[in-house]
């Protein structure tokens, strides 16, 4: 579901839902600028004071559920400001927020999933941001002949109130990436002019330090947005800054939009202020998990899912695990914003079709090769035993004779194999047939394992749409795992 927020004219702005089928609109809705501006001014004085409660009480249970409790009223106030009665995203099998920079620091994660539950949209639905004021550079004068994919930025601004906290998550990120990219390292004081030559050159950028004026800090000055923006980073297909308020503050001159507008494919930042504990929990998790995916065969990938829908899985889960961990007043969990660029989800799209008919017509040409070389060969050896023997009554017996031999001695045809039928609980008659046994063991583990997210309506509609998927069923257990607790 694509849900747009439009600055429109006299002072209001325009909110489109948008349904699965291009070109039709669910829902559309025109509301003040000024309700939506008070709205934001509100929440981000409470963000401020729950931060600042929770530095001082971060075992409270009590306070977390007491921030729970008002996060809830704030996704309802939301709901009723951009949508709506009838709005409902529980079917949504992700949503992206394509806005005007503007609104991309606004609590899409609190959202009801539907009317008649509270639960927050960004614990169960994969959520991205878009911004629509903010188109990728043409693909020009991209840098060839990378020679590293992977760039750590660990302070090089050289601060001391973090140097414990970032060198422990450049030993984390070292460690994680061991084997799997080419990671280049730039520490405490590094310098401006090496930082540009970098980026340039890498495909993945994690900066783990101060983000202080919206800008990457170094030993001999500084990266502002304007001068990221002038750069030309096609190459750089994600760029992780993990710092506070790195994403959405100062709206069209902040970091993200810099870094979207000079050709980022993702970008990941903050909108709020984050801990040392849960920027280190985050960093380590969502690289972990990202790389572990990258990783995969080209058929996996093929198979499986694009890196945009991994980017929107991933985000889930590490939503998830940081609400886990460090309970609701914890706002990381909240404030963590992932962005996506239009272009290069189109890019993405077109390629994967290309790849998937190119595969489809590759395998069709080869099943009708040999089909047709199968059916040609009996007409082949039937003409030539025809034009080595004369054509009398005696040889046509003799024909006859030879040809009844032969079909005796032939094996008789095997029979197609039966699919294997696996009952896996009272629910089978729901379940398409299964051949594979791991994969009828997985669902019926799935089935009775308690989960901390789905309900038992949840887990077979996640059933349903795994089983009847038109993938390998090697690909079904993939899936099916990821969406065990």
């Amino acid at each position: 579901m694509r849900i747009r927020i439009i600055d429109a004219a006299l002072d209001n702005v325009d909110v489109i839902v948008d349904e699965v089928i291009p070109g039709t609109v669910e829902n559309h809705k025109l509301i003040p600028k000024k309700l939506l501006l008070a709205f934001l001014d509100d929440w981000l004085d409470f963000v401020a004071r729950v931060l600042a409660q929770k530095n001082s009480r971060p075992e409270d249970h009590v306070f977390d559920r007491e921030v729970a409790e008002r996060l809830r009223r704030y996704g309802n106030t939301l709901r009723t400001l951009l949508f709506q009665p009838s709005f409902d995203c529980a079917d949504a099998l992700q949503l992206v927020f394509s806005v005007d920079a503007d609104w991309a620091r606004l609590p899409f994660e609190l959202l009801p999933m539907n009317r008649a539950t509270e639960n927050f949209a960004g614990l169960g639905i994969p959520i991205l941001r878009q911004m629509r004021t903010v188109s990728a550079r043409s693909e020009t004068a991209n840098t060839a002949n990378r020679a590293r994919n992977f760039l750590l930025l660990a302070n090089p601004e050289g601060a001391s109130d973090i140097a414990v906290l970032t060198n422990e998550e450049k030993k984390s990120l070292e460690h994680i990436g061991s084997g799997k990219v080419d990671m280049r390292v730039l520490g405490k004081l590094a310098a401006t002019t090496q930082a540009v030559e970098e980026l340039a050159h890498c495909e993945y950028l994690h900066y783990s330090g101060h983000v202080r004026e919206q800008s990457l800090r170094f030993r001999d000055g500084a990266l502002f947005p304007q001068d990221i923006a002038a750069m030309n980073l096609d190459n750089m297909k994600l760029a992780f800054i993990n710092g506070c308020n790195s994403a959405g503050e100062y709206a069209q001159t902040g970091l993200a939009a810099a870094f979207l507008s000079a050709g980022v494919k993702n970008y990941i930042g903050y909108g709020y202020p984050v801990s040392d504990a849960a920027a280190l929990f985050a960093a380590e998790a969502f690289w972990a998990d990202f790389l572990r995916r990258e990783n995969r065969s080209p058929i996996l990938k093929l198979f499986y899912r694009d890196r945009k829908k991994s980017l929107s899985a991933i985000a889930l889960s590490l939503r998830r695990a940081i609400f886990e961990k460090f309970g609701a007043a914890e706002l990381a969990w909240l404030g963590i914003q992932f962005f996506a660029g239009a272009e290069n989800r189109k890019r993405q799209k077109a390629g994967k079709f290309v790849i998937a008919a190119a595969a489809f017509f590759a395998i069709a040409l080869s099943i009708v090769f040999f089909a047709g070389d199968r059916m040609s060969k009996p007409a082949e050896m039937s003409s030539k035993a025809r034009l080595s023997q004369p054509e009398n009554p005696s040889n046509r017996r003799r024909d006859k004779r030879t040809a009844k031999a032969a079909e005796s001695r032939a094996p008789a045809a095997r029979l197609p194999e039966k699919p294997i039928g696996v009952i896996t609980s009272r629910h089978h008659e729901k379940t398409p047939t299964i051949q594979s046994p791991a994969l009828a063991s997985l669902v019926a583990d799935f089935r009775t394992m308690p989960h901390p997210f789905y309900t038992k309506e949840d887990k077979e509609r996640i059933l349903s749409d795994v089983l009847t998927s038109d993938v390998p069923e090697t690909s079904k257990i993939i899936r099916l795992k990821n969406e065990l607790p």
